[in-house]
């Protein structure tokens, strides 16, 4: 046991993985099918998990046959003791929820120990998945977050009747083997990532691989699978021509909406807010395997649905005023793909695409707070396959300008008193409003009066609030001002030290073994404090060029402006993620904003 906390410290170990890929024929439906076998060996230290729940999900273009459980505990010469060999056949079977999603086809088979466990332990279980359609095969991972894995292989049989392709992510220290009949990965000691609250999504930075199958000779018909996004839109555009809205009451709902408005723009504002305000966005995944969408009237009338249910209302809408209304997907930020891959595991969302004077927008029905002007800070950067009846086009939707998401922070400190006072307005634009908006949408009532507290509360670290006032809102800009005592100070005979900065870069450096940072946005951080001193000024003023890069950049500065005294900074983050490989650049310009909040000013 001292071996494995050593070498992989507490948590999950996975001493070994095996998944076997092999393609068989069917000969009911005269098709392929993906056989995949699943081994695995694990041990918990540390466990918290009396039970050892362990679940497979699958989902109705799946079979799943557990095949094996057992759970070992380790002796006191770190020897494997059975403890039980559980009788899977009695497994239960559940609905199943990812990240608090419900997906209506999507179920779980799960076992678990009938004895208290130990705090290490260990289990063995296999189980087989058969694919019935192949389009469902897609990405098998290494390993994941917060798993360290002794030894895992992952092989695909090669099928001269079934040509796929393969993509690899971050494969650095695995063994790629390939001859005739089979390919073959191979990892070892794969260390154990720690992420945190502000990482980039796991498939940024585990190892994985993606399989696509081009297509498949069947009897000497060839039959196109996923060989391109072609093909992924084809099966996508033919969901949709499967929806029968009620067109009558989708007319009657969006003329009651726009009322006696006549600006083209005005309705479409009407109609997104009405969906805005109006439809409740529930994580439910419904219809095949969470990619078709629920009929627009049935989501009008439930008043809930997940975001294929909204983006196919706000098309229906939109299209029954004679707006060039189209339905969209997408993967969000969290998916680190783009549709060079033709595969479904590149998507995860669907938004309404609307094409109006000569420009798309892109609307999301699900984000509460964004104008339909506006796209919501998930989406950024991000490529968009938008239909076109039988044909279709890819965009990128752009990233937003640091000048476009600003927080600005104004404000006099005074030294003259005993204890130092601080009056300060704030000031946010762009995401910031937008975030701030839709947290207060969510919050209880009593719990709103506190939200600008919360909000600016990490960028005002060393300073007690006492005040919080003027406090106002638009969909623009958000203002207040706060007041209370500055505590960045030392006394020493007389003497006072001042750090004037205020710690305004909320992210910290990356660790070993830890994933790159996940920006929320591009954004500028600007603060100017005038000092009042009583007529005292600082031994010397300083003066800093800005450090950074393109990317990432900060700026802090002191002047004298006649017989005033300002302290002025100004960060800059015009990135969506750290990089994800080279970790340098960024702890070098974290490091350099750190030092300064210890950057003194000294008062005689």
């Amino acid at each position: 046991m001292s071996k494995y906390e050593r070498d992989f410290g507490k948590g999950l170990t996975t001493l070994k993985k095996k998944i076997n890929i092999a393609f068989i024929y069917d000969e009911n439906s005269r098709s392929y099918k993906a056989k995949v076998k699943h081994q695995y060996q694990k041990l918990y230290i540390g466990n918290n998990d009396e039970s050892g729940l362990v679940q497979v999900p699958f989902h109705k273009f799946q079979k799943l046959k557990l095949s094996n459980a057992r759970y070992f505990k380790i002796d006191s010469l770190g020897k494997k003791v059975l403890l039980e060999n559980v009788k899977v056949k009695y497994s239960d079977e559940k609905n199943f929820f990812v990240n608090n999603i419900f997906y209506s086809d999507l179920k779980v088979k799960q076992f678990k120990c009938s004895l208290s466990l130990p705090d290490n332990y260990i289990v063995t279980y296999s189980y087989e998945v058969l694919y019935n359609d192949l389009k469902f095969l897609n990405s098998f991972f290494f390993q994941h977050n917060n798993e360290a894995v002794e030894d895992v292989e992952i092989s695909i049989k090669k099928n001269s009747n079934v040509k796929f392709s393969i993509y690899d992510f971050n494969l650095n220290g695995i063994e790629k083997i390939e001859n005739d009949s089979y390919i073959k990965y191979i990892g070892k000691n794969l260390n154990r990532y720690k992420s945190s609250s502000v990482s980039v999504n796991g498939n940024y930075y585990l190892p994985h691989i993606i399989i696509s199958v081009d297509e498949t000779n069947n009897d000497g018909e060839i039959i196109e699978i996923l060989k391109s996004t072609d093909n992924l839109y084809e099966w996508y555009n033919s969901l949709i021509k499967e929806l029968k809205p009620d067109m009558n009451y989708i007319n009657k709902l969006a003329n009651s909406i726009i009322g006696n408005s006549t600006d083209d723009s005005e309705k479409i504002d009407k109609i997104f807010r009405w969906v805005q305000n109006n439809i409740q966005y529930v994580a439910f995944e419904d219809g095949i395997a969470g990619f078709k969408p629920d009929e627009a009237d049935n989501v009008a009338k439930s008043k809930f649905g997940d975001c294929k249910g909204i983006a196919n209302l706000l098309v229906n809408l939109l299209q029954s005023q004679g707006f060039n209304a189209k339905h969209a997907w997408l993967g969000t930020r969290s998916k680190n793909y783009d549709y060079s891959i033709p595969s479904l595991v590149v998507d995860n969302h669907m938004i309404c695409g609307l094409e109006f004077n000569n420009k798309m927008y892109f609307l999301d029905g699900t984000s509460k707070s964004v104008s339909w002007l506006k796209v919501p800070s998930h989406l950024e950067g991000k490529q968009v396959l938008v239909a076109k009846g039988n044909a279709y086009e890819t965009l990128t939707i752009k990233k937003s300008n640091p000048l476009d998401n600003v927080i600005d922070i104004t404000g006099v400190l005074d030294l003259s008193k005993s204890q130092p006072t601080i009056d300060l307005s704030i000031k946010y634009s762009g995401h910031f409003v937008f975030d701030f908006i839709a947290a207060d949408k969510h919050m209880s009532f009593n719990s709103k009066k506190h939200l600008p507290y919360y909000f600016i509360d990490d960028y005002l670290d060393g300073i007690k609030v006492k005040k919080i006032y003027n406090v106002a809102t638009s969909e623009n800009l958000i203002s207040y001002k706060v007041s209370g005592n500055y505590m960045n100070i030392a006394k020493t005979n007389g003497d006072l030290t001042l750090f004037p900065f205020l710690d305004v870069l909320l992210y910290d450096k990356i660790l070993e073994h830890m994933p790159a940072v996940y920006i929320d946005f591009p954004q500028t951080i600007n603060v100017k404090l005038q000092i009042k001193n009583g007529g005292n000024l600082p031994a010397e003023a300083y003066v800093k060029e800005q450090i950074g890069n393109e990317n990432f950049n900060a700026n802090f500065y002191t002047q004298k402006v006649g017989s005033d005294y300002f302290v002025n900074q100004k960060l800059t983050l015009n990135l969506l993620h750290s990089s994800l490989t080279d970790h340098t650049a960024w702890n070098d310009f974290v490091s350099k904003v750190k030092a300064f909040n210890n950057y003194p000013l000294n008062y005689e």
